[in-house]
Formats: structure tokens, C-alpha cells, sequence
């Protein structure tokens, strides 16, 4: 079922042609700003792309030998994410959402995780790993374990979250970010757009 040397080369490409890769200035779900985004949702348009690119993933959590039962994407950029992760790896592929009077990421929809599942969380793209950990506390608060992180884009620089478990993903990408203190690009009065879903402060 995996496509068989997807590299990184091709993945940029994809991501390219499919007008993922943005330049701005833009606000990311971590708080941080930067003059690049990638919005995997424009990549994940295409189906056969989409199948490409997260193979890649994929064959990377095949080599590694991790158990995995089920597959879990926060909202709403993972969905596609997990649904594709879980048809690849023949498991589960649930999503978690952000409660819209808390701002708080919930299980919802009767979706079930339990002790002795090992989960596979997924995201589109991952810069500090702040929403990953908000992810993965409520998975183990209801007993799962979390036991890898799989995503499209990693763009982690000094700036993240020191992650628990493995970083597998499709491609590597230096996009330096700063805090809005120190945002150039504030500085210099570029207009600020957001993409992301979480409320921003």
C-alpha cells in the first residue's frame, strides 16, 4: 500500500504545486509569528497527493516496529491527516475538537480511547508542539498512551516543546518564527492573518 521512495524532494514538490507553502505574516497556533505557513489543507485537496506524501510517514512508523491502535488528530487541521494515517496503517482514525466556550481540546462524538491503547497522534504541522501537548493530555488523562507524533510539515525550531515520543514526518523545514515581541515583520507593519483555530489572546 506505501508508495515506495517518496523523498523529501518530492514532498516539497507536492507541497508547491498544490500552493501549500505561504509567505506573509502569519499568527500560528502556538502564538508565535512568522512570514511562512504551510497549509497542508491545500495539499490535502488532492487525495492522491495526500496519499504520497503521508506515506512516507508511514513507511517511517512501519521501520520503527511501534505498536499502534489507533490514530488521533486535533481539529480541524488533522482530520484528513488521521483519517489518511489510519487507512495506511489499518487502524482506527479518530480527531479531537476545541470546545468552543472553554477553548479547550475534548474527545467528543462518542470517540472512545481507554487504558492499553497506544495512540499515534497526527498533526498538519508542528512548530512549538503546544497543541500537540494539549492533544496528548487528553489522551492520557483518559488512560491512552501516546507513542508517537506523525505529521506533514516539522518546522520545530529552539523554540519547541521538548517532545516525549518520536518525530516521525514527511518533510523538515527551517521557517524561523519569532514572538510577537520581537516580530519583525510587526515591526515593519505587515498585516497579521491567522489560519489556525485556536482563539488567540
Amino acid at each position: 500500500m506505501f508508495k515506495a521512495n517518496v523523498t523529501e524532494e518530492t514532498v516539497r514538490d507536492l507541497l508547491t504545486e498544490s500552493q501549500a507553502l505561504l509567505s506573509g505574516h502569519f499568527l500560528l497556533s502556538s502564538g508565535r509569528h512568522s512570514g511562512n505557513y504551510v497549509q497542508c489543507a491545500q495539499l490535502l485537496r488532492f487525495p492522491k497527493k495526500a496519499e504520497l506524501v503521508l506515506s512516507r510517514v508511514a513507511e517511517q512508523i512501519k521501520a520503527a516496529g511501534i505498536e499502534i491502535t489507533k490514530v488521533c488528530g486535533p481539529a480541524m487541521g488533522a482530520i484528513l491527516v488521521a483519517y489518511e494515517m489510519g487507512r495506511l496503517l489499518d487502524v482506527e482514525a479518530i480527531f479531537t475538537e476545541r470546545n468552543k466556550q472553554t477553548d479547550q481540546m475534548e474527545l467528543r462524538r462518542n470517540f472512545v480511547v481507554s487504558e492499553g491503547d497506544k495512540i499515534l497522534l497526527v498533526e498538519d504541522a508542528v512548530t512549538t508542539g503546544k497543541s500537540t501537548m494539549e492533544t496528548v493530555k487528553v489522551l492520557e488523562d483518559l488512560g491512552a498512551k501516546v507513542v508517537a507524533l506523525g505529521c506533514i510539515a516539522d518546522r520545530r525550531t529552539a523554540a519547541a516543546v521538548e517532545l516525549p515520543f518520536p518525530v516521525f514526518s514527511a518533510i523538515k523545514l527551517d521557517l524561523p518564527s519569532y514572538s510577537p515581541e520581537e516580530c519583525p515583520l510587526c515591526k515593519a507593519g505587515t498585516p497579521l492573518v491567522q489560519h489556525g483555530s485556536r482563539k488567540m489572546k
